[in-house]
């Protein structure tokens, strides 16, 4: 059975990724670094400017055994995509 690859994209700050990638990053994982209780990790990216009244968070974000977090515009992320060797 194949199983997705991930391939590194970017090591950029976050407001970057969301201006590289746009809407498409919704879906796409990012790993983050690890910031007081938050363990940091891939994470799935699950919306876009989650708080119109905090703009300074432009996504959230969903780690499988931390929760969701928002990620602020400054935070440097690793983005990955998904090929479809093995």
């Amino acid at each position: 059975m194949k199983t997705a690859k991930r391939v590194r994209v970017a090591n950029v700050r976050a407001d970057t990724a969301v201006r590289r990638f746009g809407a498409d990053l919704v879906g796409m994982v990012v790993k983050t670094k690890s910031m007081g209780k938050w363990l940091g990790g891939e994470c799935t990216v699950i919306e876009l400017q989650p708080d119109p009244n905090a703009p300074e968070i432009v996504f959230q974000v969903h780690h499988p055994d931390n929760g969701d977090i928002g990620i602020f515009e400054w935070e440097r992320v690793t983005v990955y995509s998904s090929t479809g060797g093995v």
